[in-house]
């Protein structure tokens, strides 16, 4: 069964640099990346239209705790 989005396992976020150019990156814990869509679309700076542009991409962890061997 899906997360709803309130429980969603938002890991960790932060903004780039170097340059640091609006950009930012936000790691979930998540079974499907439909969750993880859904936080997207309902973000209140993705609603007022201060992040124009965003994806989601899946990170396969290969080293640390929770790495698949």
């Amino acid at each position: 069964m899906e997360k709803p989005v309130a429980e969603a396992d938002l890991i960790f976020g932060g903004s780039l640099e170097n340059p640091t150019d609006g950009s930012a990156l936000l790691l979930f814990q998540a079974n499907s990346a439909a969750a993880v869509e859904a936080f997207a679309e309902n973000d209140p700076y993705v609603k007022h239209g201060i992040v124009v542009n965003w994806r989601v991409r899946k990170w396969d962890v290969v080293v640390g705790s929770g790495a698949r061997i």
